[in-house]
């Protein structure tokens, strides 16, 4: 039994001396290389003339707007003024995920259908072109714009989406947290 060990146990240190003297076949194509920055200014943000925090008030609309999946209504701009920028390229919102359907890519409406929530319907928000914003991505549709002379605007828009066939009436309320994206 212990010359069974021994045997094992040199055919194991053999086969790792072994493997280190393997070297693999590769060669180096290229570089990539990273560049950025750290600003330690940020802009000053006013929501709809209102402060950081801002409550926007979408028109109550009828059901009857809202019947297939992808009618929307209701639509209400907002602007996101920016002062004070640090002198960089370009500046844009970036929606965080919260309260955020994974599938639509849209806010989903947090008051509950057995408390009076609207059943079926999110929030959708549009860049100024009316190009809806996918918030888990946060992709091509939700543009930088250009800081002139320290100052920046955006414009989007909040209304209402039917996700899944027909909306049923009732109350809707949501949150779009964001944090200013620098280019």
């Amino acid at each position: 039994m212990i010359a069974l060990e021994e045997n094992m146990n040199k055919s194991i240190l053999s086969a790792v001396i072994a493997i280190g003297y393997i070297s693999p076949a590769f060669a180096v194509d290229g570089t990539i290389t990273i560049n950025g920055g750290v600003n330690n200014t940020s802009c000053n943000v006013v929501v709809d003339g209102q402060g950081t925090d801002a409550n926007i008030k979408l028109e109550t609309v009828s059901e009857n707007l809202l019947i297939n999946t992808g009618d929307i209504a209701g639509a209400r701009p907002f602007t996101l003024d920016m002062v004070a920028c640090p002198q960089v390229e370009g500046v844009r919102a970036k929606f965080e995920q919260d309260n955020v359907s994974p599938t639509e890519g849209n806010l989903v409406n947090l008051i509950p259908v057995e408390v009076g929530g609207a059943a079926k319907v999110q929030v959708q928000i549009t860049n100024a072109l009316g190009n809806a914003i996918d918030l888990t991505a946060n992709g091509d549709a939700n543009l930088y714009v250009p800081i002139e002379n320290g100052n920046a605007s955006v414009t989007y828009q909040a209304q209402y989406f039917a996700y899944d066939g027909q909306v049923s009436a009732g109350h809707v309320y949501t949150a779009l947290v964001y944090t200013i994206d620098y280019r």
